[in-house]
């Protein structure tokens, strides 16, 4: 055996390398090994050398069946079998290594070979040495395979506890950057909360103190402190809403609900907010599609459109705004009932855009703080997101757009109709 044939053993390797190895070495006809432990009942044959020949037809057997061969394992002594003139032998040898067997060797010779040397006293020697040898390198090659095996299972093991190390670190992260937005969420939204509040109190006192005497004047200082009472409540009302989003209690009544007079509410209030800033606005809406039917709740669909559009306002300086309405007859199903189609409404703006690496954050809680330019924040920053479970509760989905700072905003969002104003829109008539 080569000295360095120990090193070459993987898995089936180490047995092809033995009978590869004997059977070249002893020039015999068949050379086949049999792995073997203590206790063991069944043998199999593990590799054959056997150049031109069939395989064994029997690749396993029992050790009781064959006493003779069970007489081999516990010696190193060879037993040969068929021995006759003109009839074909065989040898079988156990090997071993640390003093325990770990293999059955079998050896099939010509019968025109001379086999009487593996038995003679002169060169039986050698042939000991040679099984001997076997019996250690096998040993050693299933040692380093065992350790092999231990060490990759080991490595496994090791490499699964970086990876949850590395999993667990990363939701520590997650959530302390959560903590850390929410703080600064937090502090955004007391400042945000001081502010009307503060003005409140101030106008108030100013009237209760007489220090403001003129009627018109103290009319004035009424319906600012009216203003700053309702941006209040809006605060108020984001903050409550979140909290039940975040809760999973969020839960809104559903009813048909006419398109024209959402669409009225949200053109008054766009026509004003617009002239204050010297904005352009225009109403993209073929005919009759404002006479739709909408499936869902008046109050809740009308604070999303304004939501929309006073983003919209708040973070356009110079151009407008354009909302453009669609009607799209894709039946759905939602709540258990068969809707006819969609209705989708998208708000456009001219206005600062958001950084592409931000928008993925647009729609995650208390991540809004970090996408929009401070200097023109206002309100709680929590729209979209508020929107976005509004729209889902409604049947409809939501998606923001913007080539990037600079370039305005684009939002698209879509609601179930049922029907035209004035129509039979009846669930009965539905498929369920």
């Amino acid at each position: 055996m080569p000295e360095n044939s120990h090193r070459s053993f993987v898995g089936d390797a180490i047995w092809h390398q033995v009978v590869g190895n004997l059977g070249n070495t002893l020039q015999a006809k068949r050379c086949a090994v049999c792995p073997y432990s203590l206790g063991a009942r069944i043998i199999t044959i593990a590799a054959e050398y056997h150049p031109g020949l069939d395989p064994y037809p029997q690749a396993a057997f029992e050790l009781a069946s064959i006493p003779s061969l069970a007489r081999v394992l516990p010696t190193s002594t060879p037993i040969i079998f068929h021995q006759g003139d003109g009839v074909e032998f065989q040898v079988a040898v156990g090997t071993f290594f640390n003093d325990q067997p770990n293999s059955l060797v079998l050896l099939q010779f010509h019968k025109d070979t001379d086999f009487h040397w593996i038995i003679t006293s002169n060169l039986r020697h050698f042939f000991q040495g040679l099984i001997e040898q076997v019996g250690i390198s096998i040993g050693y090659a299933l040692h380093w395979t065992d350790s092999y095996q231990a060490s990759q299972q080991l490595q496994q093991v090791r490499e699964k506890e970086a990876l949850d190390y590395a999993l667990l670190q990363n939701t520590f992260e997650q959530v302390e950057t959560k903590s850390r937005l929410k703080g600064d969420y937090l502090a955004m939204i007391s400042h945000e909360m001081r502010t009307p509040l503060n003005g409140v109190i101030g106008f108030l006192k100013l009237i209760l103190e007489g220090a403001i005497t003129d009627t018109e004047e103290q009319y004035e200082l009424i319906q600012e402190s009216y203003d700053s009472g309702i941006h209040l409540l809006n605060i108020v009302n984001d903050v409550l809403d979140i909290a039940k989003i975040e809760s999973g209690k969020m839960d809104i009544e559903l009813s048909p609900v006419s398109l024209d007079q959402v669409l009225t509410a949200v053109e008054s209030y766009i026509r004003i907010q617009t002239q204050q800033k010297k904005l352009s606005y225009s109403f993209i809406c073929p005919d009759r599609i404002d006479k739709l039917i909408i499936w869902g709740n008046y109050q809740r669909l009308l604070q999303v459109l304004l939501n929309i559009t006073g983003n919209a306002i708040k973070f356009t300086n110079n151009g407008g705004i354009t909302i453009e309405i669609e009607k799209i007859d894709d039946p759905l199903y939602f709540s258990n009932q068969k809707l006819p189609g969609l209705v989708k409404i998208r708000v456009a703006d001219t206005g600062l855009g958001v950084p592409l690496e931000k928008q993925v954050h647009l729609f995650q809680p208390y991540s809004q703080i970090n996408c929009i330019d401070s200097s023109h924040s206002g309100g709680t920053g929590l729209g979209l997101l508020i929107s976005q479970n509004l729209l889902k509760l409604m049947g409809g989905s939501i998606n923001f757009f913007s080539k990037g700072e600079g370039f305005g905003s684009t939002v698209t969002f879509t609601v179930p109709y049922i029907g035209w104003d004035g129509g039979d829109y009846s669930f009965t008539e539905m498929e369920k």
